[in-house]
């Protein structure tokens, strides 16, 4: 079983994160991957226009997972700015043969995490992102609702599709 810290991010860099809505698709998501025994997400943060995640790949591969992942979020995305936002679908219109809209870019990034000191250096990275000054989404860590900071600060208990990495690391 593998560990990553994976990067994904909306094409063009477009906030069609910010309704938590939305967001909540990702969660839902996320909720998905564990009941099902797919993955184990250790930790994460849902910014507007991109995500940070630390996963196991419990089953198949990276690729096959992500790729999962990424379809069901974007169909879920494009269905509700279909709904709510017409005119702002028209910014993931794509020339391509395999769909009309596009959400996530490409090749979303993904490293190996190999060792503790790379998994907590990625962890903190993905919890102090909301407090970024281009952002300010809180001002304190816990304070912001779509991350696990809250739960490895023993005061969230709504995520429980998390796993503390100390647990399975």
């Amino acid at each position: 079983m593998k560990t990553y810290f994976t990067t994904c991010t909306i094409l063009k860099w477009e906030c069609a994160l910010e309704s938590n809505f939305r967001k909540e698709i990702v969660i839902s998501s996320f909720r998905h991957l564990t009941k099902h025994g797919r993955a184990r997400i250790l930790g994460f943060v849902i910014m507007p226009n991109h995500l940070h995640l630390i996963w196991q790949i419990l089953e198949k591969e990276l690729f096959m997972l992500q790729r999962d992942f990424l379809k069901f979020t974007a169909k879920q995305i494009i269905f509700d700015i279909k709904k709510n936002e017409p005119l702002f679908l028209e910014t993931f219109k794509v020339n391509s043969i395999d769909r009309e809209y596009q959400i996530w870019q490409r090749k979303s990034l993904s490293k190996d995490v190999f060792t503790n000191k790379f998994l907590i250096q990625k962890l903190r990275y993905i919890h102090k992102n909301p407090l970024q000054p281009h952002w300010r989404l809180s001002n304190i860590m816990v304070d912001y609702k779509y991350s696990s900071a809250a739960f490895y600060a023993g005061l969230a208990t709504e995520w429980d599709f998390l796993v503390d990495y100390r647990e399975v690391f």
